[in-house]
């Protein structure tokens, strides 16, 4: 019944109207914004560009970890500016794949955690995120690597929670017959973005002027977001907050240039005819047997730490596995970014723990 209703509301309002554009556009561009630290990263971990005596001359090559078993030079002039570079670790194998794990771990993290932080409100805790790694951006400018570690995990945590909250949005505010295109244009953020960033990162510029600039951009478009979105009138019919829900409603109509009254109207004679229709499944709910409940209640949460496990020691050694034959069989310093991709199915997964 719950669902219909909102269902109802969110055609009565405008399910795909100049409201839902605008909120798809901000989040299309958010989403270009945060896929930039999670898509990045794999970049960050090009090697420089190294002169070493292979025996009968000299060669100019990209690092791999072969050459550094050999006595080399680094050719500045024509080498990228990246973590791996700069922090000199490009022949250090376990920092570099640190780095891809951390932003990894933040993405799994993130997942499981950000189901409970929705229950403050989509737009609150979508602003949060957004903020949590604008705020985490500078940081990396310490140049301390423990401090780069910690600041990836936060940008995976961050990059993973817009991902799933920008499409719980869209599903909140959108009729049933389109809101899979808007899911989708959303989601297609991806490609647009690994062009754009590869070529800027083909430009060579310096790592923390893109950053800098990407924080900015970022911190803009959320300000856009925080002025122009607001909470979807199923979150409030859901919280039983018929204030909100009525404003909620008055804003997105207003918005889309619907006859506000009318909308209104239907939806206060539905709440009159069921005033105490969410209290009184609260209060049969309590009524209930308690023990039955306190024992299901523990064996859910038993089933998602198994489940938790299992899933962890299956991306442990799945992206261990990816780790030792790329880097010792086919010698590619950038596995990371496997690493980075592959982490995704498993981050899913954990959201729906």
């Amino acid at each position: 019944m719950e669902k219909q209703f909102c269902e109802n509301i969110i055609k009565s309002v405008g399910g795909h109207g100049k409201y839902q554009l605008t909120v798809s556009i901000l989040l299309f561009l958010i989403g270009v914004c945060a896929d930039f630290y999670y898509f990045y990263v794999s970049l960050m971990e090009t090697p420089p560009f190294v002169e070493y005596y292979d025996g009968h001359n000299y060669v100019i090559e990209q690092s791999n970890y072969q050459i550094c078993q050999k006595p080399f030079i680094i050719v500045e002039n024509i080498s990228k500016m990246t973590w791996v570079y700069e922090y000199n670790i490009f022949c250090i194998k376990w920092k570099v794949s640190l780095i891809g794990y951390s932003i990894c771990f933040g993405a799994m993290f993130g997942c499981y955690i950000i189901k409970f932080l929705q229950r403050r409100g989509q737009k609150i805790c979508f602003i949060f995120v957004s903020f949590l790694i604008i705020l985490a951006t500078p940081l990396i400018f310490i140049k301390k690597f423990y401090v780069l570690l910690m600041c990836n995990f936060l940008f995976g945590f961050g990059y993973i929670s817009i991902m799933i909250l920008r499409n719980s949005i869209m599903t909140e505010i959108t009729d049933l017959k389109y809101r899979s295109f808007f899911i989708n244009a959303n989601i297609s953020t991806g490609i647009l973005s690994a062009i754009i960033y590869y070529f800027i990162f083909s430009m060579d510029l310096r790592w923390d002027i893109v950053y800098s600039v990407n924080a900015l951009s970022l911190a803009f478009f959320v300000v856009i977001f925080w002025r122009v979105v607001d909470d979807s009138p199923c979150y409030f019919y859901m919280k039983n907050d018929k204030f909100n829900l009525i404003r909620s409603v008055r804003y997105i109509a207003g918005f889309n240039n619907r006859n506000v009254d009318q909308i209104l109207n239907e939806i206060r004679e539905f709440l009159l005819s069921n005033d105490n229709l969410i209290s009184n499944d609260i209060s049969n709910l309590r009524n209930g047997d308690d023990v039955t409940l306190i024992n299901s209640g523990c064996a859910i949460v038993y089933k998602k730490i198994i489940i938790f496990i299992f899933l962890f020691f299956s991306y442990f050694l799945i992206l261990s596995a990816i780790v030792f034959e790329i880097k010792n069989y086919m010698n590619f310093m950038h596995s990371n970014f496997y690493l980075v991709n592959s982490s995704m199915i498993f981050s899913y997964l954990f959201h729906f723990l």
